[in-house]
């Protein structure tokens, strides 16, 4: 009995080892509530890459799935002067890719969540008409850590290069005939991720798909398409008029002055016919005098 009684008292070692297992225990209990005590906060994002040019509404939830007026965060700074209940990005560019998060002062920080924006594959579209002095081809990108970056641009259906830019200067050694002298681009385009690409004196075979394609250490990073359309030029009512405006008074001086030498070489029929008129009745009115002093002559005569 007394051996039995030694056997179910543990010794000394197994009360440590149990004892230390719950304490191993309770420390991942408590730190696994501290975390979720530190994650109360959800930003809610969209989980797939965002085409540019679309909006997207960002929004900060408690976890039980209420929505929460809250400051947001992007790469860091805050976003905008006080809490609101949601942060809405329109017209997102890939500038606007980053790591975004939101803060409430009772409920701490939220974990921060990656936004990835993604060039649109439809592209974006630009009309001009035949005659403007350029026209703007858009292209906003991120540009990422490296050396050895570039940016080109080509015309897809001619399979030709248009415009070629790298370590803060334009690189036209390889451009096309076609674009001489008619493409440019910001000397700080790989800074500041706007790409957009200026051609002057755009006409109508201009007209198709330009992909801008940026590079570095050789490999694609990123790349954009814009559809150009250059119109025919047509003569809008408004320079019609403005037309109109100049040349209407050399016109009408043309034709006073063609009117003023017609009627010198035209004689004046109306006015000889008067002047005749007026020189009969003064022939009559003559006569009838010559008629009165004859028959004073004759009576004096008679007497």
């Amino acid at each position: 009995m007394k051996f039995m009684m030694e056997m179910m008292v543990p010794s000394e070692p197994q009360r440590s080892r149990k004892q230390g297992r719950v304490q191993g225990v309770c420390v991942l209990l408590l730190s696994a509530l501290a975390a979720s005590a530190d994650k109360v906060l959800i930003l809610e994002i969209p989980p797939h890459p965002v085409p540019t040019g679309s909006d997207v509404t960002l929004r900060c939830r408690l976890r039980n799935g209420d929505i929460i007026a809250a400051f947001f965060f992007f790469g860091g700074s805050r976003v905008g002067s006080g809490p609101k209940s949601e942060l809405i990005i329109t017209n997102i560019q890939q500038t606007d890719e980053g790591l975004y998060s939101c803060s409430t002062d009772m409920f701490g920080s939220s974990p921060q969540r990656f936004l990835k924006v993604k060039v649109s594959q439809d592209g974006s579209e630009v009309e001009v008409y035949e005659g403007v002095e350029s026209v703007l081809l858009p292209c906003q990108v991120s540009i990422p850590q490296g050396e050895d970056m570039k940016v080109m641009w080509k015309h897809r259906e001619f399979k030709i290069l248009v415009h070629m830019h790298g370590s803060d200067v334009d690189d036209l050694r390889n451009q096309s005939q076609r674009y001489a002298n008619r493409t440019s681009m910001r000397a700080d385009a790989l800074q500041t991720g706007d790409l957009s690409l200026t051609l002057r004196n755009p006409t109508v075979s201009d007209s198709g798909t330009y992909t801008c394609i940026l590079q570095r250490d050789g490999r694609e990073e990123s790349q954009g398409e814009v559809h150009l359309k250059v119109k025919a030029s047509s003569v809008s009512l408004r320079r019609l008029f403005c037309h109109l405006v100049v040349f209407c008074p050399y016109c009408i001086s043309t034709g006073l002055l063609l009117s003023i030498c017609y009627n010198k070489k035209t004689p004046n029929r109306p006015a000889a016919s008067m002047e005749v008129t007026q020189q009969h009745e003064e022939a009559q009115a003559l006569a009838e005098e010559c008629d009165d002093v004859t028959a004073d002559v004759t009576t004096e005569h008679a007497f």
